[in-house]
């Protein structure tokens, strides 16, 4: 079973880009808080990638700002790529459902 779920901040605007015809996506960074303190009591941050297609890309990028918490629950997936003649490898998540944890008005100041 291959279930993810997040709850963090974005880590910039999520912006709806054209992929093919008639297929919209954003690709961002969510910012996710560890659930233990480091020794100089903070708690590590991940920089966790996504991506999401459709309806979820749409309300990312309409309802949301750099910096606004949401929770996104999805899969974890690989995939690779060659620049170069280098092959990359990602690991991201890709979202099925978003949900917006912080009221519109605390969004908007954000924009």
């Amino acid at each position: 079973m291959n279930i993810v779920t997040l709850v963090g901040r974005l880590t910039a605007k999520a912006e709806l880009k054209a992929v093919g015809e008639g297929k919209e996506a954003v690709n961002g960074q969510i910012a996710v808080n560890r659930s233990y303190k480091d020794k100089e009591g903070s708690r590590p941050t991940d920089f966790i990638g996504f991506v999401a297609w459709g309806a979820t890309a749409k309300v990312l990028a309409e309802h949301t700002a750099k910096g606004s918490l949401v929770g996104l629950e999805g899969e974890l997936r690989t995939r690779q790529y060659e620049k170069d003649g280098q092959v990359h490898y990602v690991t991201e998540v890709l979202v099925n459902k978003v949900n917006l944890l912080e009221s519109k008005a605390v969004t908007e100041g954000r924009k």
